[in-house]
This record gives C-alpha cells, sequence and structure tokens, in this order.
C-alpha cells in the first residue's frame, strides 16, 4: 500500500544514500522531467542538477544532520530534464542519519517562477514609465510656473513703477488711495514669491514651505467646505525639490481625503523624524464604504508614489473605517534609494 501511495503522488519523491545516489524514485520524475527510474537509479542528484546551483546544494547538505534522525529543511533547485531544459523544483528534504538515507519530496514552480519574474520585471518597466512621465510633467510644470512667476512679477514690478509715478503727481486727496494700492500690489509679489518657490537668496525655506502647506490648506479646505487642521514644525534646509515633493504630497491627500473619505475632521501634519520629513494626512476613514479610494484616485497615487520614491522616500498608504492615513516619509538629505513602493 505504501508503495502505491509512493507512485500515486503528484510531486516527485525519492530516497537517495547520503552521498546523493538515487536509490528510489516515483513517476512523477517522467511526467515532470522526462526521466524514468531505470535513467536515475545508481545516479547522484548532481547528475541532473544546474551546475550554477552545485555550491549551493553541497553547502546545504553539508549543514543538515544534527542527529536526531528528523532533520527536515527546504531548498530551492534547477533540475535538467530529458530534453536538456531546467525545470525550477522546490525541494523538501529528511535526513535519517541512522539509516543512512535522505528522503525528498519536490514539486514543481518552474511557471509560478517564471510568472513571478514577469510580473516583478513589468512592474518595474512600469515604474520606470510612470517616473518619466512624472520627471517629464514635473519638469514642464516647472517651466509653465517659472513662465507664470516671471509674468506675473514683472507684472506686480510694472504696476509698483506706474504707482511710483502716479504718487509723484498725485494731490493729498488722491494720495491715500495711491499708497494703498501700492500696499495691494506689494502684497501680491510677496504672495507670489511664497507660492511659486521665493525669488531672494535669503529667503528662508522652512517659512517658505510653512506658508506653502497652510495655503494648500486653506485652498482645499474652501473648496471642500471642510475643516482642516494644520499642525507644521518643518526643519531648516529643505530643498525646494524636496519642497515640490511635500506639497504635492500634502495636496493629494487632502483632496482625496475631502472628496472619498467619511465626513469628519481632516489633519496635515508636516515634521522632523530621524533625519525624514514626514508629511501626514488623516481623515475620518471609509465610513461605509469599502475603500477610501474612489474612481481615478488610483493613477494620481501611482504617480504620487512614483515621484516619492524618486527622491528615496516611501509612501504609506493605510485605510480603515474610522481612520484613514497618507503617510510620506522624505529624507532631508538625499533620497536614499529609488524603490518608492506604495504600501497599504
Amino acid at each position: 500500500m505504501e508503495s502505491r501511495f509512493f507512485e500515486l503522488a503528484y510531486d516527485m519523491l525519492l530516497t537517495t544514500s547520503m552521498d546523493g545516489r538515487y536509490q528510489h524514485v516515483n513517476a512523477a520524475w517522467t511526467r515532470v522531467l522526462g526521466w524514468s527510474a531505470d535513467d536515475l537509479i545508481g545516479r547522484t542528484y548532481t547528475d541532473f542538477m544546474h551546475p550554477e546551483d552545485l555550491d549551493r546544494s553541497a553547502d546545504f547538505l553539508a549543514r543538515q544532520g544534527d542527529g536526531s534522525g528528523n532533520n527536515q529543511s527546504e531548498l530551492r533547485l534547477r533540475m535538467r530534464s530529458r530534453d536538456g531544459s531546467y525545470r525550477v523544483i522546490d525541494w523538501r528534504c529528511a535526513f535519517d542519519l541512522d539509516a543512512g538515507l535522505v528522503h525528498a519530496a519536490g514539486r514543481d514552480v518552474t511557471d509560478e517562477t517564471r510568472m513571478r519574474d514577469e510580473i516583478v520585471a513589468r512592474e518595474a518597466v512600469l515604474r520606470n514609465l510612470v517616473a518619466h512621465q512624472s520627471e517629464t510633467r514635473e519638469k514642464e510644470h516647472t517651466r509653465v510656473s517659472g513662465d507664470l512667476h516671471d509674468s506675473a512679477v514683472q507684472h506686480c514690478v510694472a504696476a509698483l513703477m506706474f504707482l511710483d509715478g502716479v504718487a509723484r503727481e498725485a494731490d493729498d486727496s488722491q494720495l491715500p488711495a495711491v499708497m494703498r494700492a501700492t500696499e495691494q500690489v506689494n502684497e501680491c509679489l510677496s504672495a507670489i514669491r511664497r507660492v511659486m518657490g521665493g525669488l531672494d537668496a535669503d529667503d528662508d525655506t522652512r517659512s517658505m514651505l510653512d506658508d506653502r502647506l497652510r495655503t494648500i490648506a486653506a485652498a482645499v479646505a474652501r473648496q471642500f467646505q471642510a475643516a482642516i487642521d494644520v499642525q507644521l514644525n518643518v526643519p531648516k534646509d529643505i530643498s525646494s525639490d524636496l519642497a515640490s515633493v511635500a506639497c504635492r504630497v500634502a495636496r493629494e491627500g487632502l483632496v482625496n481625503a475631502c472628496k472619498h473619505a467619511a465626513p469628519g475632521p481632516v489633519n496635515l501634519t508636516a515634521e522632523e523624524d530621524d533625519g525624514l520629513l514626514r508629511i501626514r494626512v488623516t481623515d475620518a476613514g471609509a465610513g461605509t464604504s469599502p475603500s477610501r479610494l474612489g474612481a481615478g484616485t488610483g493613477r494620481g497615487l501611482l504617480i504620487l508614489d512614483a515621484r516619492v520614491g524618486s527622491h528615496g522616500g516611501d509612501l504609506q498608504l493605510e485605510v480603515g473605517e474610522s481612520r484613514s492615513s497618507l503617510v510620506a516619509n522624505l529624507p532631508l538629505h538625499g533620497p536614499a534609494s529609488t524603490s518608492g513602493r506604495m504600501t497599504g
């Protein structure tokens, strides 16, 4: 009866001596690799193993055997088929030291391994494509923003020059109105410099990022008639690129929270933590919905993930019924890696 189960087993079964010489194999060897029992009995497993796996297999066998007679281990090897191709086999081995035998069961995982490798390769291609598209769009956005910035500043400067000329010729009754107009144009110019990244080399980058995050939160709050609590403690010496990514995370997170989360408070925090700039957006969770991610939000998060990853950071999405969070961890002193894989 035991012999019949041995032959009916779907997995490849074998018994070898301690030196690796085949003593007993089942019919699955013929189905998987094409070798018959006559081809295998008396030969060693190294005769059928991929040359690149020989050293690893030898190291594995050298570590086995603790004298208990019930030592079990697992190993993945490439085994040669009768047609010369190789199949990936996952082996589970038991060592009977008293009898001087090794019992093993092997499962063919070639197709699974190939499929997984293809998925990983396609993910890498997609990530590179998204990162390239994101970089291209970011460059275009920067160019357009720069053009708008320069144009707006030029108009403000022209307006200030005009108002200066008017003030020189205005009488006492007209002068207060001219001065108020001048103050308003100056406030516009300051706002443009803060929002667009600043023109002066002496600008405090921390204040710039603080202002930009608060401006984004206020704009999203007005758009969705939402209550957004902002708590910021951003460090000094933040690069303009890092500030740009932080603002992108804040904007995407706040918009998603206001659009897709259950009604409730929304919070935006930014702080330094062990060499990282951590941007966190939290909301009231998915509520009765299965996910806070609605239609159209997936691509935005994918692009954002690639952008964060290009700066060596990681993006985490945690969705719950009563609380959800979008968290970005961005290195303050240069990217540590380029993985940037979003987790949830």
